[in-house]
């Protein structure tokens, strides 16, 4: 007799908007939240099917990717699970042979690039901000200094405000740049963005 806790894996039909397909496709996006209302298990395969926003038809396009772990997110978005995700072997091999899907990330390396992606970017979610890019790329410049220079211990430092680092990296992990989105999450962290930014030292010249 087969048990109840274990099945063989199975495959969810999911429509999915282009700009998310695109990200989904170029490896960009890696977990997808949905609502709890499959028996979704490890393992099982994701049919992501583009579709447009407002259409009930797919464009035709579509990629596979596996289930590799699952996540409760109902204590602060109930009714939703949020699946970690990796295309599968087929398709991971037909994006390195074609070229590339143009999808706005350039952020996902360091906190210094993260900062010039925010004085050079417009926010691909969440409404727009208007940072000081001048002051953006004055962080980040210093944040590469002191990375440059460890030893120097007796120099002046240069000030980057307590928790701007992890400011920036929660806006990132929330606006979409990094292939998730959360409204809450990120108009708290672009508020906490701001305010450090406001209260950090600007250059004079």
């Amino acid at each position: 007799m087969t048990s109840k806790l274990t099945r063989e894996p199975i495959t969810h039909d999911l429509k999915i908007y282009p700009e998310f397909f695109s990200a989904v496709c170029t490896g960009v996006k890696r977990a997808e939240l949905r609502k709890n209302d499959r028996d979704y298990r490890v393992g099982d395969t994701l049919h992501l099917l583009e579709t447009p926003r407002g259409s009930c038809h797919s464009t035709g396009e579509f990629i596979n990717a596996t289930i590799t772990h699952i996540a409760d997110v109902g204590e602060w978005m109930p009714g939703y699970v949020l699946l970690s995700i990796e295309r599968e072997a087929m398709d991971r091999k037909a994006a390195m042979d074609s070229e590339p899907v143009a999808w706005g990330n350039g952020c996902d390396k360091t906190v210094p690039a993260a900062l010039r992606y925010l004085a050079e970017n417009e926010r691909p979610f969440g409404g727009e901000s208007r940072f000081n890019a001048a002051h953006l790329y004055q962080l980040a410049r210093e944040i590469e200094l002191m990375a440059e220079a460890p030893l120097y211990r007796h120099a002046q430092q240069p000030v980057v405000p307590d928790g701007l680092i992890a400011a920036v990296n929660r806006l990132l992990d929330s606006d979409g740049s990094r292939g998730c989105y959360s409204a809450i999450r990120c108009h708290d962290a672009r508020a906490e963005v701001e305010r450090l930014l406001a209260a950090a030292p600007q250059e004079v010249k």
